[in-house]
Parts: C-alpha cells; structure tokens; sequence
C-alpha cells in the first residue's frame, strides 16, 4: 500500500496545501474551488485504482497460498 501513501502526498496533500489560504469570499475563489475538485478528484481516482490494484494482490497472494 506504500503507493496509495505515495499518491496522497504527491498528489493530494499539495492541493490541499493550496486551499488553505483561500479566502472564500475573494473574487477568485469559485475559480480555484472548480480547478481545486478537478484536480483532487483526480488524485482521487488514481488513489482508488492503486488501493484496489494492491488489494487485488493481496488477495491474490492470499488465495495462491492456500
């Protein structure tokens, strides 16, 4: 699983960072909330696949050990 880590901290977290000083009333914040979800949805996926790829080895590795 140390991929499904990676890709938080590649991905995820950095986005996150740059939401913090958002200020939501500020004339560009709907903006970068739209690119902001994109993007995260994004790294999102890529998570999901990687946390599904390593499960199915897991089990994999489970099942042909038995």
């Amino acid at each position: 699983m140390p991929q499904v880590i990676g890709v938080t901290i590649v991905g995820n977290v950095p986005l996150n960072n740059e939401l913090v000083p958002l200020d939501p009333q500020a004339a560009s914040a709907q903006e970068m909330w739209r690119d902001y979800l994109v993007d995260w949805t994004r790294w999102n996926t890529v998570r999901t696949i990687a946390s599904a790829v390593a499960a199915t080895g897991l089990i994999w590795q489970l099942v042909r050990g038995l």
